[in-house]
């Protein structure tokens, strides 16, 4: 399958940890709501709002998480179990 790139070496998903999944409203799939919960924080800095959007932990919202999310898209996930 291909992919979205641009801008260097290519993405690092941290595996093991809550943060590794773009099912972003937890409901077990990543899908539409997920992507609408990523454009509301694009290019914002998250760390206190909403520290699941930042898929990969880098510090931003952007293209990477984004690339993330559309490898992760339509699969079944682990629904998260995260305190709010």
């Amino acid at each position: 399958g291909g992919g979205a790139g641009g801008g260097g070496g290519g993405v690092t998903v941290l595996t093991g940890n809550k943060f590794a999944t773009a099912d972003l409203n937890g409901d077990g799939k990543v899908n539409s709501v997920d992507f609408s919960i990523l454009l509301y924080y694009w290019k914002s800095k998250v760390a206190l709002k909403n520290p699941l959007v930042d898929i990969n932990r880098d510090g931003k919202v952007n293209s990477v998480d984004f690339s993330i999310m559309l490898y992760q898209w339509s699969k079944k996930t682990t629904p998260l179990m995260v305190k709010r």
